[in-house]
């Protein structure tokens, strides 16, 4: 059986003053702006309505044998509602009906001073403190962007700063999920004063188009997507990628994207979304490879903090340029090792991405090829090739012959999610017979 609505008829529908308080409240919910507008037009009506009062009862007092006009008495109106101070100067002899008059609109003006510079305040404090929440938008170009927070953030600002250091108009921005002072207050207490570099925090997610759109990450110079570390985490940045790629998919030129991976085997599917456009590090296997290079030689973790960090030398890509016979700009990779003054050349780098360290003396430079050379600046790789060529002496260059590798033992101590890889890794080093001790 169909059940219909019952209605009490006789309910109290709401009266016109109700409507009308309805309409105010819902249009002063809409912020300061009309807030503004609705007291001006309180201010507009308020004077002509004191002026037409006035001067339809006539009490309005003569100046020099003049009833003042219409226009005048507006004006007198409005003064008394803009300066308080114009109420003072009435004489007693005006009239106490003009008095009154005066005096209403002057209470007016006291009312609608006080209202309009409370608006004001609280609308000022409320901008402050959507600044302060960092969700403003930021125009920036040619910066650098690091998305999510990390233990590792404050080592990533720092290198990012002695990069900059040749760049003091890029700035680095940082969005994450925490809040902006907060975030500020912990890069200022770790690393103290940035010099020329700026750092610009931002409040929000960077799984939100809408957050992401605020950073500007298609006017950027590269970005850097930091792993939250936890359970998960691999996910997360997956996830930031995603949405990155969604970002910059019209993008013809999309700046370098690096992100960090905690779980090799995530790699695939990261892959998979990253579009060729972003690189990753997987920070468990890169450790472990390095610590037991490390342990194997001696000396090796001076190297690898000089090239890793932006302290000291540094790697650079430098296009290789082929000019007239007559040059002497080097034609095979044997050449370019001799031709520069004051950097390395390590090996070349192929259009395809292809990286050649070391590659065999005779192999030829193309146009499109670029050098990996190791520099101490940019700076340095300016002063490219010697004015001739350089007198080496062959005969004092010694060859050795490496010794026969021995069975060793090695002890590890502790374990951890890398000790795997690490023992792995080791393997790939010792020769047979070799023992490991795992305590």
């Amino acid at each position: 059986m169909p059940h219909t609505l019952k209605t009490d008829s006789s309910a109290k529908k709401p009266s016109a003053l109700e409507r009308l308080g309805y309409i105010f409240d819902t249009a002063i919910s809409k912020g300061p702006s009309v807030l503004v507008v609705w007291l001006l037009i309180f201010a507009v009506v308020f004077v002509l309505l004191v002026g037409i009062l006035v001067f339809v009862a006539g009490v309005a007092p003569a100046a020099d044998g003049k009833t003042p006009d219409f226009n005048q008495q507006l004006w007198n109106s409005l003064l008394h509602f803009l300066d308080n101070g114009n109420f003072s100067g009435e004489q007693l002899a005006s009239g106490a009906p003009y008095l009154i008059f005066m005096a209403l609109v002057t209470i007016g003006g006291i009312l609608f001073s006080a209202a309009i510079t409370g608006i004001l305040t609280n609308g000022l404090a409320g901008q402050l403190e959507t600044l302060r929440k960092g969700r403003s938008k930021v125009l920036e170009q040619d910066h650098s962007l690091i998305l999510g927070w990390s233990p590792q953030i404050f080592a990533m600002l720092g290198e990012l700063i002695l990069a900059h250091q040749d760049h003091p108009k890029r700035a680095i921005v940082i969005l994450a999920d925490r809040d902006k002072v907060q975030m500020e207050d912990d890069i200022r207490e770790v690393l103290g004063d940035t010099g020329k570099v700026r750092i610009v925090c931002r409040t929000g997610n960077p799984i939100d188009l809408r957050d992401l759109e605020r950073v500007s990450p298609q006017h950027s110079h590269s970005i850097l997507i930091a792993n939250p570390g936890g359970e998960g985490s691999d996910a997360e940045v997956i996830k930031m990628v995603l949405a990155l790629t969604h970002s910059l998919k019209s993008d013809p030129t999309p700046p370098t994207l690096v992100a960090e991976l905690h779980d090799a085997a995530n790699l695939e599917a990261a892959n998979l979304v990253g579009r060729n456009l972003t690189r990753y590090v997987v920070g468990s296997d890169l450790i472990s490879k390095i610590m037991v290079q490390t342990c194997r030689q001696s000396g090796l973790s001076v190297v690898y903090s000089e090239l890793l960090s932006f302290k000291g030398m540094e790697l650079y890509f430098v296009p290789c340029f082929i000019h007239t016979p007559d040059t002497l700009e080097p034609k095979t990779f044997g050449e370019a090792l001799a031709a520069f003054e004051q950097i390395s050349v390590l090996g070349l780098r192929r259009p395809s991405g292809q990286i050649l360290l070391n590659p065999p003396m005779d192999t030829t430079l193309e146009a499109s090829d670029q050098y990996i050379v190791l520099a101490q600046d940019a700076a340095q790789i300016a002063k490219r090739l010697h004015t001739s060529s350089p007198n080496i002496q062959a005969q004092k260059i010694a060859h050795t012959l490496p010794e026969p590798a021995q069975p060793e033992h090695v002890l590890l101590l502790g374990w951890n999610r890398r000790a795997t890889s690490m023992i792995s890794e080791l393997e790939s080093y010792v020769a047979p017979g070799s023992r490991l001790t795992v305590v």
